[in-house]
């Protein structure tokens, strides 16, 4: 089974910008 880099790297960044906006929520609070 072949791991499908350029997904798993979409699915990374996705998930960093969650966190980034999840951060601003925080911080504004």
């Amino acid at each position: 089974m072949k791991l499908d880099l350029s997904s798993f790297e979409k699915t990374v960044v996705l998930l960093g910008d969650v966190l980034k906006e999840y951060e601003k929520t925080v911080m504004s609070l």
